[in-house]
């Protein structure tokens, strides 16, 4: 058995506060990508054993959140754990693009679909929610307002084509270290602004992006702010931080826009970095 994971970009990104468990309180807009994407495949194992193995040698192992996800969808099933799963990766690590909660949720998905009666819905939402906090959206990855810590999705009911090119830096950055550092955000953009170029399907309104992590990330990491600039030089219509980084987005005028200007940017920096193209349907 196997399942596409995709990629997300947050087109908004507002930190609401901080909880008493050390989650912070969000609100964003959540895009599914299909490109980057993983594979995730789920066979029975021949030792009997839970194993978890991925294209990525170092992302091996129990420290996999597809591990943990199997783990507690047995757990949950009252069902031993022999299952084989392999990962071959094309989502960039600590991009930004949510890859490893993006194959959790499809080892849910598989799982589910193995023991079709083991676990109701409103459970497989409940062990994604304990996972990661992005887990959940992978469940069913629709573009989304999300709130809480990402786990309270609210589907958009808006017709809009938004070309983009993902640009990954091929560096990490953690979660963890983003929040830790969170700068205040001199932004002005706001959830009504970016709700209302959907609704007018109007993409071209998108210029005025923000993600609350991101200032931290352009003190830190001035290649950033270089390739901000070449991309908006290059033609696109506004570029953003996605999640926590390292990767950045950009919208482009048309689909043609975006392969222009990820040939571009890929001829300009050459080994420094990857470029994805992809036209999100809202």
């Amino acid at each position: 058995m196997k399942a596409i994971a995709k990629s997300k970009i947050n087109l908004f990104l507002r930190v609401v506060r901080k909880r008493k468990d050390g989650y912070h309180e969000i609100e964003t807009i959540f895009l599914p990508l299909d490109n980057p994407c993983d594979t995730v495949s789920l066979d029975n194992s021949r030792n009997g054993k839970l194993e978890v193995t991925c294209s990525k040698a170092s992302l091996s192992g129990p420290d996999n959140l597809c591990y943990k996800a199997a783990e507690a969808f047995a757990k949950s099933a009252k069902i031993k754990p022999t299952w084989k799963i392999h990962v071959t990766k094309r989502i960039p690590l600590a991009a930004g693009l949510g890859g490893g909660s993006s194959d959790a949720a499809a080892v849910l998905r598989l799982l589910q679909k193995k023991y079709p009666n083991k676990i109701s819905e409103a459970e497989i939402f409940r062990l994604a929610s304990k996972i990661g906090a992005d887990v959940p959206f992978f469940l069913n990855p629709v573009s989304s307002f999300a709130t809480g810590i990402g786990e309270k999705l609210k589907p958009l009911p808006i017709k809009c084509r938004i070309p983009i090119v993902v640009v990954f830096p091929r560096f990490p950055v953690s979660a963890k270290w983003a929040y830790q550092n969170r700068m205040k955000s001199v932004s002005k953009a706001s959830l009504d602004k970016v709700f209302s170029a959907l609704e007018k399907n109007d993409p071209r309104r998108l210029t005025s992006l923000r993600n609350d992590l991101a200032p931290a990330l352009w003190r830190k990491f001035p290649f950033l702010a270089i390739l901000k600039d070449d991309l908006l030089r290059s033609g696109s219509l506004g570029v953003e931080v996605s999640g926590s980084g390292s990767s950045l987005f950009a919208i482009a005028k048309s689909s043609e826009s975006a392969e222009r200007i990820s040939k571009t940017m890929n001829r300009r920096f050459a080994c420094s970095i990857r470029c994805f193209t992809a036209v999100v349907n809202v």
